[in-house]
């Protein structure tokens, strides 16, 4: 069963890259939340099981998982120092030969 989601201007999803940002969302806190552009600190725990399901949801639909950090070959440890990386669609763009990703904040 295919369910279509959005307009005649796109296909099924089937791949996607992910990111969990759990260790990095460890540098958020009550005093700098608004520095990373949250609305208030994050509950790491929620977060965590809220990215399971949601990687789970996409599986069982025949979507493809990839992990951001299997493309990222150099800095990797920088990835552990990006929460906002959580929201890739906002501060990266994706190109044929890598990613272009910005300095939101710090």
């Amino acid at each position: 069963m295919e369910i279509e989601f959005g307009t005649e201007n796109f296909k099924r999803l089937r791949k996607v890259i992910l990111h969990n940002s759990r260790e990095a969302l460890k540098l958020i806190n009550k005093k700098n939340y608004s520095d990373y552009l949250f609305d208030e600190a994050p509950d790491i725990d929620k977060f965590y099981k809220e990215h399971e399901e949601y990687k789970s949801l996409l599986k069982r639909y025949g979507v493809e998982i990839l992990k951001l950090s299997d493309f990222v070959w150099r800095n990797k440890n920088l990835l552990n120092k990006l929460p906002n990386l959580t929201f890739l669609h906002d501060i990266a763009v994706i190109l044929s030969k890598g990613a272009v990703i910005s300095n939101m904040t710090f």
